[in-house]
């Protein structure tokens, strides 16, 4: 199911339940997109998705979305990984694509952003990206690896982290995507009722 871009912008306010998992009856309830962007839907806090859930992406997948509250939904911001990752499933289930594919079609190629990718990255392109962190466990850089451990489990794509950007690409979005308009903001960071610019109270 995919939903026209002049729709998009209706998810910010629709319930998100049966959306991302159709039959299931999953702790995200009637928490909407926007209660996941401002990480308020009362998700758990850590993500610990290897040790409740194992390795594989599907039984991933299946645990995040099941999990219960750890708090009313818009009770709180509480920051969570779990928030970003149950995004990247919504955004795959509307649009019927994996998330990599959607990301490149979508939004980096219209951006003009040309490399940009999920890792893990290709031996021949390594050495365009920054090392991520040194890894404790074998003493070296991780290099076209993604430093989050989620993302790593979940094979480097994933709402949470792995994307990897070179210095070109990041001023090609930049030029073309700054300042954006300020309807687009104002569509993002403000839930419904919000006072307008024109209404609001001037600083004194």
């Amino acid at each position: 199911m995919a939903h026209p871009r002049d729709q998009i912008t209706q998810l910010l306010d629709d319930g998100v339940r049966e959306r991302v998992f159709p039959g299931a009856v999953w702790a995200i309830g009637d928490a909407t997109a926007r209660h996941l962007l401002t990480h308020t839907a009362g998700m758990p806090l850590r993500a610990n998705l290897k040790h409740l859930y194992g390795t594989a992406p599907r039984t991933v997948r299946d645990g995040v979305l099941r999990e219960a509250l750890h708090r009313p939904i818009g009770e709180a911001v509480n920051y969570t990984d779990r928030a970003s990752l149950v995004l990247g499933y919504l955004a795959e289930h509307l649009s019927g694509r994996p998330l990599d594919h959607l990301a490149r079609h979508r939004v980096w190629q219209p951006l003009g952003m040309n490399s940009t990718r999920f890792g893990p990255l290709p031996a021949a392109l390594i050495g365009r990206y920054a090392p991520t962190e040194l890894d404790p466990d074998t003493g070296a850089h991780l290099k076209g690896v993604v430093h989050d451990f989620s993302a790593r489990l979940l094979n480097g794509v994933c709402g949470i982290a792995g994307v990897f950007a070179a210095a070109d690409d990041l001023g090609s979005s930049s030029a073309t995507s700054w300042p954006p308009p300020p309807e687009r903001i104002r569509s993002v960071s403000e839930p419904p009722g919000w006072p307008s610019p024109s209404r609001s109270t001037p600083a004194t």
